[in-house]
């Protein structure tokens, strides 16, 4: 399935893998040059930015973020 950054973030979030996720990189910001998964380990709370005070229009970082940040949690109440 491919998918645009218009695609809606539920239909992205239903094709796009963990480790697609982790590997999405920002292109703005000061996280710019960053993936996922390095925000997720060196600058918690911006990852916690992305999925829910990120108000651009890009669907897949949007999406991506939430799947990381879902993760994460899974793995918090697993422990």
């Amino acid at each position: 399935m491919a998918y645009t950054s218009s695609t809606p973030v539920e239909e992205i979030k239903r094709h796009m893998t963990l480790e697609d996720a982790l590997h999405t990189r920002i292109d703005m910001g000061v996280c710019k040059g960053m993936t996922l998964e390095e925000i997720s380990i060196k600058r918690f709370p911006n990852l916690r930015w992305y999925v829910y005070g990120y108000r651009g229009n890009d669907n897949i970082l949007r999406a991506a973020a939430q799947i990381v940040w879902d993760s994460l949690q899974e793995g918090n109440k697993a422990g």
